[in-house]
C-alpha cells in the first residue's frame, strides 16, 4: 500500500514535469522568434515560419 503511494506520487511528478518541459520548449520557441513589438502577457500571439524557415511572432490571425 505505501509502495503504491509514492510509485503514484511518482508518476504524478513525471506527468507534471512533462508538462512543465512542454511549456518551457514552447516557450522558448516563442521567445526565440522575431517580433518587432514588445510581447505582453495574457494578449494572443499567432506563431508563424517565413519562406527562410524562421519562426516569427505575429498580431495577425491565420487567414483560415
Amino acid at each position: 500500500m505505501c509502495r503504491e503511494y509514492f510509485q503514484d506520487r511518482i508518476n504524478k511528478l513525471q506527468e507534471h514535469y512533462n508538462e512543465l518541459f512542454e511549456l518551457a520548449m514552447l516557450n522558448e520557441e516563442v521567445y526565440g522568434s522575431e517580433y518587432n513589438f514588445e510581447p505582453r502577457v495574457g494578449v494572443p500571439y499567432h506563431l508563424y515560419r517565413n519562406f527562410n524557415g524562421k519562426m516569427f511572432l505575429s498580431l495577425i490571425d491565420p487567414p483560415w
